[in-house]
């Protein structure tokens, strides 16, 4: 899903977080956002990519938001 709640407010995305969420106990779900409070909120681990060249890391959503933090 890639910025799947950009342009929502506030209370439509909280009410589309549980079936999301449940998705992703079910199934492999990829979000792109930019978003932290996004990431917070629906995920357990976060891929994250830079570059050129491309160079991906995977961390969990503990990690991230300590990360965003220091940033």
């Amino acid at each position: 899903l890639d910025e799947p709640f950009k342009g929502m407010d506030q209370k439509l995305k909280q009410s589309i977080y549980p079936a999301l969420r449940n998705a992703g106990r079910q199934a492999l779900v990829i979000l792109v956002t930019h978003d932290p409070g996004e990431i917070q909120q629906l995920c357990e681990k976060v891929l994250l990519a830079s570059g050129p060249p491309l160079q991906l890391q995977m961390i969990s959503a503990e990690e991230h938001a300590i990360w965003h933090a220091q940033e």
